[in-house]
C-alpha cells in the first residue's frame, strides 16, 4: 500500500500506513496534536504498466480524527521557608515559577493553586496560599506560635478530564519553619504608696499582679523584678523591691527622712533577645511618699566640764551641738540663768557680766532648745567659776616683777621670757613666776612688753598716760586664744566685748593698736611694726568676713603678724638693753 495523500500531516508524528499482508492501518499522532486528516492509499502489484497494463488499485480514502485531551498544568516550586515567631504577615516573592496551563492550545485555560494538606494548621492565623499570577507564597504565623508545618500544593486548570485528560499538576511540598522568639514578660503594678516617717520596714502584699513570663511555651522561664529608677534614693534605707512569687512590694524608709520618690520597675526573664526577642517588660512607675512626723531636737555638749574665768566679761563656757532630725527646722535656745546666753552655738556669760570666784564658785543652770513645733530638749549643766588673776598684778598690771615699781626691769623680765619661751598661754602654767599678763588676756606676748615700754617711754618724756601724746595704756584691740575680740583699758582689768570672728584654735594673740602717737626713736621700729600689722589685721579680718574665708587662713595671717612683731623686738634688743641701763 502506498500513501499518496495526507491532508494534515502535522497531526502525525508517524504518518499512517497499511500493512500489505495483514491490512492493518497504523500511525502515531504528534504530541498535543488533535484534529482531522484525510489520507489516500493505493495498492500496487509491482508488475508495471507495459502494453497498457495497470499496477495500482483504485484509491482508498481514509479519514482519521484525533480528539482533543486536556494536558495537566505544571509549575516549579520554590524552597522551604523559615520566619520568626510573631513576625507578622509574610510574602515569599516568586516562590512558584514556570506556571503553565499546558500546550499552547490550552493557554486560555483558568489556573488556580490549592493547598492539598497542612500538617500544622494551628501554626498560622492566615494559611499559606500561592498567587497563580505572581507565584508569591504568602501566610501569617499565629501569635506566639512557633514550630514547623509541611504544606502540599497543586495547580489545577479548567480543561477537564474527558478522554483521559488531566486537570491537576504534580504535588509540590514546602516546609515552613516558625522559629521561637522570646516574648516580653508582663505584670500589672499597684497604686502609689504613702507611709509615715520612721515607720520601719514596709510590705504591701500583692502589690504586683498578673506576673507573666509570656505564652505557655515560656512558662518555665526565670523572672526577676529590677529597680531602674529611684528619684530620691536617700529616702530609703532599703530600696523598693518586689517578690516575683507573691508580688509583695517591700522597702524601708531611712531614719528621720521624709518626702517622695518616683520609682520605676521592670520585669525581666531569661529567654534572651535572639531573633528580635524581648526579655524585659515595659517600665512601671509609681510614687512612694513619706509623711513628715516632727521630732524633738537633740543637744550635746562638746566638752565634759564647763567653766568660765572670773573677772572676764562674756567669757565662753562651752560649745555644744544641736541636732534636729527635721530638715530645715529652727530652734530657740534658752538658758535658765540670765547671766548666761547662747550665741553661735556657744554658752557664754552675757556682755558686761563678770563673776568673782570668791563669791560664786559653781553655777547650776538648764539649757533648753525648742523647735518650731514646740518640741524641746533640756539639759542641766554645772559651770565652774575659775580663778583668773594669778598672772596679773592686783594693783598695777605694769609691775611685772612685783617690786611695786614700773621700771625697765619689768620690760627686761618680759623680753627675756619671750626670748626663752616664746608667746604662750599663761593660764596653762602651774606656778606663778612673774606678773607677765600685763593686758589681762591670760597670754604672754610682745603686746605685754609693748605696754610696759610705752609707759616707761611716756614717763621719761614727762607725759601722763591718757594725754594723747604717747603710746600709753590706752584702749586697744587684742585677739585671744579662745577666739574672742578683747578690749583692754590699761591699767584696769580686761573687759570682753563682741562675737567670735575667728576659729577656736588660735596661736598666741597679738596687740594690734588702732591708736599710736609720739614714741621714742629707739623703739620706733617696734612701733611702726605694730601700726603696720594693725592695718593688715583689720584688712584681713574685714576681707575674710566679707568673702567667707576660712578660719585657718585668718589664723595664718595673725601668726605672721606675731612673728614680725617678735622679730622687731629681737632686732632692737641690744639697743634697748643699753637704754634700760
Amino acid at each position: 500500500f502506498e500513501l499518496i495523500e495526507n491532508s494534515n500531516s502535522g497531526l502525525f508524528a508517524v504518518p499512517p500506513a497499511i500493512h500489505s499482508v495483514t491490512g492493518a492501518l497504523t500511525f502515531e499522532t504528534a504530541p498535543d496534536a488533535h484534529g482531522t486528516a484525510v489520507v489516500n492509499f493505493v495498492l500496487k502489484d509491482g508488475a508495471g504498466t507495459t502494453d497498457g497494463g495497470s499496477d495500482a488499485s483504485e484509491t482508498i480514502a481514509v479519514t482519521i480524527d484525533v480528539s482533543a485531551v486536556n494536558d495537566a498544568p505544571s509549575f516549579t516550586a520554590g524552597g522551604n521557608v523559615t520566619v520568626s515567631e510573631d513576625s507578622g504577615a509574610q510574602t515569599v516573592t516568586g516562590w512558584a515559577t514556570d506556571i503553565s496551563a499546558g500546550p499552547a492550545d490550552e493557554s486560555s485555560q483558568s489556573l488556580a493553586f490549592s493547598v492539598s494538606s497542612n500538617s500544622n494548621p494551628a501554626l498560622f492565623s492566615t494559611a499559606p496560599v500561592v498567587d497563580v499570577v505572581t507565584g508569591n507564597l504568602s501566610f501569617t504565623p499565629a501569635a506566639d506560635a512557633n514550630g514547623s508545618a509541611v504544606v502540599t500544593l497543586v495547580l489545577t486548570d479548567n480543561g477537564g478530564t474527558a478522554n483521559g485528560g488531566s486537570d491537576i499538576s504534580e504535588v509540590a511540598t514546602v516546609t515552613i519553619d516558625v522559629t521561637a522568639v522570646n516574648d516580653a514578660p508582663s505584670f500589672t503594678g499597684g497604686s502609689n504608696v504613702t507611709v509615715v516617717e520612721d515607720a520601719g520596714a514596709q510590705t504591701v502584699a500583692g502589690w504586683a499582679k498578673e506576673i507573666n513570663a509570656g505564652p505557655v511555651d515560656e512558662a518555665g522561664q526565670v523572672l526577676t523584678f529590677e529597680l531602674i529608677e529611684n528619684s530620691n534614693s536617700g529616702l530609703f534605707a532599703v530600696p523598693p523591691a518586689i517578690d516575683v512569687r507573691t508580688g509583695d512590694l517591700s522597702f524601708r524608709v531611712a531614719d528621720d527622712r521624709f518626702g517622695s520618690s518616683t520609682v520605676a520597675l521592670v520585669l525581666k526573664d531569661n529567654g534572651g533577645i535572639e531573633g528580635g526577642g524581648v526579655g524585659v517588660s515595659e517600665p512601671y512607675k509609681f510614687v512612694v511618699s513619706v509623711s513628715s512626723v516632727p521630732e524633738a531636737p537633740q543637744l550635746r555638749l562638746t566638752q565634759g566640764s564647763l567653766s568660765v574665768r572670773e573677772n572676764v566679761a562674756g567669757d565662753e563656757a562651752s560649745a555644744f551641738e544641736i541636732h534636729d532630725p527635721d530638715p530645715g527646722d529652727r530652734q530657740v535656745v534658752e538658758v535658765s540663768d540670765s547671766r548666761f546666753e547662747v550665741t553661735n552655738g556657744k554658752l557664754r556669760l552675757r556682755k558686761g557680766v563678770v563673776l568673782d570666784q570668791e563669791d560664786t564658785s559653781n553655777i547650776q543652770l538648764v539649757i533648753k532648745s525648742t523647735d518650731v513645733y514646740g518640741l524641746f530638749v533640756e539639759q542641766e549643766v554645772s559651770v565652774t567659776v575659775a580663778e583668773n588673776d594669778r598672772h596679773q598684778h592686783d594693783t598695777n598690771p605694769l609691775d611685772v616683777n612685783g617690786d611695786e615699781f614700773v621700771t625697765p626691769l619689768d620690760a627686761l623680765v618680759g623680753i627675756n621670757a619671750i626670748n626663752a619661751l616664746g608667746s604662750r598661754q599663761l593660764s596653762q602654767e602651774a606656778a606663778l613666776v612673774a606678773f607677765f599678763d600685763v593686758n589681762g588676756d591670760n597670754w604672754h606676748t610682745p603686746a605685754d612688753i609693748n605696754h610696759v615700754i610705752t609707759f616707761i617711754n611716756d614717763q621719761s618724756k614727762g607725759g601722763v598716760a591718757g594725754e594723747g601724746e604717747v603710746l600709753a595704756p590706752r584702749s586697744r584691740q587684742v585677739v585671744s586664744s579662745d577666739g574672742q575680740w578683747f578690749v583692754t583699758s590699761m591699767p584696769d582689768r580686761v573687759d570682753r566685748v563682741g562675737p567670735i570672728v575667728v576659729g577656736p584654735s588660735q596661736s598666741p594673740p597679738a596687740v594690734l593698736s588702732d591708736e599710736l602717737t609720739q614714741t621714742d626713736d629707739l623703739l620706733q621700729p617696734v612701733k611702726e611694726c605694730v601700726v603696720d600689722q594693725s592695718a593688715r589685721r583689720d584688712a584681713a579680718v574685714d576681707s575674710a568676713q566679707a568673702s567667707g574665708e576660712s578660719d585657718s587662713l585668718i589664723q595664718d595671717d595673725l601668726e605672721t603678724i606675731l612673728d614680725e612683731i617678735a622679730g622687731d623686738v629681737d632686732s632692737v634688743w641690744s639697743e634697748t638693753e643699753d637704754w634700760l641701763r
